[in-house]
């Protein structure tokens, strides 16, 4: 997993990726800025108690407040807008590394939608949930990264996978590698709370996946092979 970290931060040198790069970079600023504004303002209407210093003390520890939710919320949204980036990336990582792969299968839009909305159901809940957890700075990491490693690793590699596979046997191969793709999904959590870096992570995290996806597709046969040989 580590080669493939490292395989995914060298595909940025690649003229295909400087496009995308670019769109991971305004898209996630974007989203920043929205957040932080969206986590104030909700905060900001509790802030009105009458009296002016507290007021004002409610309004400055708001504002850090906002500024740790954005953040540990900012994964999430981002992530949600990784179809943006998908298949160009794709093309981009499989054009150089997997060139003898047949071309990706075509995914309905009915599918793509559906998946979306369900990601972003289950996560925007599950995240709120929790949310109480993200302002308590002893709790607020591991919590993070123990959801969001099983929320992230779930939707990139599915993302991923189904452009190679059925939905079906993309879930099976996930389920088959799932403490890998926990800590893949680990991985990219701290990719995306890195400042500056998280700009790119986005196009990161998809290369990264995409070399995990296509190691664990050969795994089983890399260990029959193994077995046999070791008979």
């Amino acid at each position: 997993m580590i080669r493939n970290v490292f395989l995914a931060l060298n595909q940025l040198s690649d003229p295909r990726m400087l496009r995308l790069v670019l769109l991971s970079v305004v898209t996630a600023i974007v989203v920043l800025i929205l957040l932080t504004a969206g986590s104030q303002f909700v905060l900001d209407r509790y802030a009105n108690t009458g009296r002016t210093w507290l007021d004002w003390a409610v309004q400055i520890a708001g504002l850090g407040s906002a500024v740790v939710l954005a953040w540990f919320l900012f994964p999430i949204l981002i992530t949600m807008t990784i179809g943006l980036f998908l298949d160009n990336a794709i093309n981009a990582v499989e054009i150089r590394h997997y060139s003898n792969l047949p071309a990706v299968r075509a995914q309905p839009l009915a599918e793509v939608v559906t998946s979306a909305l369900r990601f972003a159901g289950v996560a925007l809940a599950l995240n709120v949930l929790v949310l109480p957890l993200y302002l308590i700075p002893a709790a607020n990491l591991p919590v993070f990264l123990a959801l969001n490693g099983y929320l992230l690793g779930r939707e990139y590699f599915e993302q991923i996978a189904v452009r190679r596979l059925s939905p079906a046997d993309a879930r099976r191969l996930r389920q088959e590698n799932r403490r890998r793709c926990w800590l893949a999904g680990v991985v990219l959590a701290l990719m995306l709370l890195v400042p500056i870096f998280n700009l790119v992570a986005p196009i990161v995290g998809i290369a990264f996946m995409i070399h995990n996806m296509h190691t664990w597709r050969v795994l089983p046969l890399a260990n029959a092979r193994g077995s046999i040989s070791g008979r």
